[in-house]
């Protein structure tokens, strides 16, 4: 089992100032609030049910917001994109990219080693890794 408590977007200010929130400060894909001359970015954004709680999605946002900004006629969007993941939790090396999760036609390949403790999941659809989840030292 593994549990990570992540980050929790503070959303209280932006809430009594009435902009709207849900899980965080909702915004467009342009990364404008429900008040068009307020922006949003990073943990204290949502992009329509997406939170981001990693850096990388920050910076493509702040990227997006300088164009918007620097342009007000630019068309730019911010686009979630999925990001490969390296973090250690608890000293515990943690990686994962493309699809974490098996669905119908994905199949799901597992090897573990207790001894070691040590786990690996590889998804494949299609005879094709489409996602990987690593755990220890692998």
């Amino acid at each position: 089992v593994v549990i990570a408590a992540g980050i929790t977007p503070n959303k209280e200010l932006a809430h009594e100032a009435g902009l709207d929130c849900d899980r965080a400060i909702r915004v467009n894909p342009q990364l404008r609030t429900s008040d068009p001359n307020i922006f949003a970015l990073g943990e204290c954004g949502q992009v329509g049910s997406q939170t981001f709680g990693l850096v990388e999605p920050g910076y493509q946002q702040a990227n997006v917001l300088a164009q918007v900004l620097g342009n007000p006629a630019s068309d730019t969007t911010f686009e979630p994109s999925i990001i490969p993941t390296r973090l250690k939790i608890s000293g515990i090396p943690i990686f994962s990219c493309g699809q974490t999760d098996a669905d119908a036609e994905t199949e799901s390949v597992v090897w573990q080693d207790y001894d070691t403790n040590r786990y690996c999941r590889l998804l494949i659809r299609d005879q094709k890794l489409t996602g990987a989840v690593l755990f220890g030292e692998t």
